[in-house]
């Protein structure tokens, strides 16, 4: 007989929230509870120099960030050297995400938004059309140029070793 898959639990998704998260707990001596633990972060993000590198579009995922409906479009640097095979974002606001947030995310675009304004500039489309594909990014090189992120949601500074880049500009490769 099959099981019937039943909703989770508080409990059950409060430990999956801490499951996930990038924070693990390593114990720097013999004594379990002491005020000497040391806590190991993961989950640093890339900072590069703000400079054009040529890369290729490798997806997207949708998010509602402060209950804000956001697509972030993913990029991985193809130009050979230091920062070759880095992978960058750039988060786009949009209209309403039509299915669940996720990886290849459903979504609407604002018709003067900067998402669509910049696939307009990148993939050539001349009239006005309602749909737009991203498809055709994937088979398209390209040229970004990061900005260095130096302040916090809040406007508050970053220190030097949580500063981060993301995507400033994007536009078709030679």
């Amino acid at each position: 007989m099959d099981q019937i898959k039943r909703p989770a639990g508080r409990g059950q998704v409060a430990d999956e929230a801490r499951a996930r998260t990038n924070l693990k707990a390593t114990f720097a001596g013999p004594q379990a509870f002491d005020d000497d633990v040391a806590i190991e972060i993961e989950g640093f993000k890339e900072l590069l120099p703000e400079e054009w590198f040529e890369a290729r579009y490798i997806g997207h995922a949708t998010a509602f960030v402060f209950n804000a409906p956001k697509i972030f479009l993913h990029f991985e640097i193809t130009q050979f050297g230091e920062h070759h095979g880095v992978r960058i974002f750039r988060a786009f606001r949009v209209r309403r995400l039509k299915g669940r947030p996720g990886p290849d995310g459903t979504f609407a675009l604002h018709a003067g938004g900067e998402l669509y304004t910049t696939l307009v500039h990148l993939l050539g489309v001349r009239s006005r059309s309602d749909r737009v594909t991203l498809r055709p990014l994937r088979t398209m090189l390209l040229r970004i140029r990061p900005r260095t992120v130096t302040t916090d949601y809040k406007q508050r500074p970053l220190p030097e070793h949580r500063r981060y880049s993301t995507i400033d500009a994007i536009e078709r490769g030679e």
